[in-house]
């Protein structure tokens, strides 16, 4: 499956402020544990970087794609989009115009706190969290992962889905869409 990630738009609903360059290398290294874990192709698109145009850099299990200073990271997602669409494809992103973009491919997207605890379940310092009472708290046995990016993380998500829980699209028979048929199918394989 190929995973298309708009990067900024994961990073900035879990981040207060700006995004540092050690936490886009943290989320970064978790993506690349994840797709390698997975088998999933992974590519993540930034806005910006060091270039005029984009710049790809192919990473170990990830292909970090910067948009560079004449387009956005939404046109570099667009044109992937438009020039390699493929059945298995998916977008994580919440921006509503690339959303919609996409479904004129039919290529089903999901909001990045429900892609999320997906990263988080197939990675060895797994932020613990039990499910209380309405509140989260965090597990004992956890107590030494501090990486900035975990906490950023745990902020955004609030708490983390149980399996059942992440199927926020009805994946029973009858009334769905081709794209929501095509979602439930993707969302079993993350």
């Amino acid at each position: 499956m190929i995973i298309l990630i708009d990067a900024y738009n994961v990073l900035k609903q879990n981040v207060q402020g700006d995004v540092s360059l050690a936490m886009s290398e943290q989320f970064l290294a978790k993506l690349a544990l994840y797709g390698r874990k997975k088998k999933h192709t992974l590519i993540v698109v930034f806005d910006g970087g060091s270039f005029h145009w984009p710049y790809e850099d192919k990473r170990k299990h990830i292909t970090v794609v910067y948009s560079g200073y004449r387009s956005s990271a939404d046109d570099i997602i667009k044109e992937i989009i438009a020039t390699r669409h493929q059945n298995d494809m998916l977008l994580v992103s919440s921006d509503r115009a690339l959303c919609l973009y996409t479904e004129e491919y039919n290529i089903p997207s999901i909001n990045p706190e429900d892609f999320m605890p997906y990263v988080y379940k197939h990675e060895k310092t797994y932020p613990a969290f039990i499910k209380g009472t309405g509140l989260t708290r965090k597990n004992e046995s956890d107590v030494n992962a501090d990486t900035q990016l975990d906490e950023l993380m745990r902020e955004g998500s609030r708490m983390l889905l149980l399996k059942e829980e992440t199927k926020h699209v009805s994946c029973q028979r009858g009334g769905r869409s081709k794209i929501e048929r095509r979602l439930c199918k993707l969302v079993e394989k993350l």
